[in-house]
């Protein structure tokens, strides 16, 4: 699937509505990868969920966590 050209801040990560397709296959490589890149742990299934709503979920996720971190 081509990523689209515009990816906006609230677009959808997973599920339905997101412009990428992800499957849950992809959101486990994608938390993997964000808890070695960053340093931050995505812990319980609702976390996951709640974290990985949208892009700007994620980020403010990272943000907080590595601010808690320091």
């Amino acid at each position: 699937m081509p990523i689209p050209d515009a990816l906006l801040p609230n677009a959808p990560l997973i599920g339905p509505d997101s412009p990428l397709g992800l499957d849950s296959l992809d959101v486990v490589e994608i938390v993997v990868a964000v808890q070695k890149e960053y340093g931050v742990h995505i812990d319980a299934q609702e976390t996951g969920r709640r974290v990985l709503e949208s892009f700007r979920t994620l980020a403010d996720f990272i943000r907080k966590q590595s601010k808690a971190e320091r």
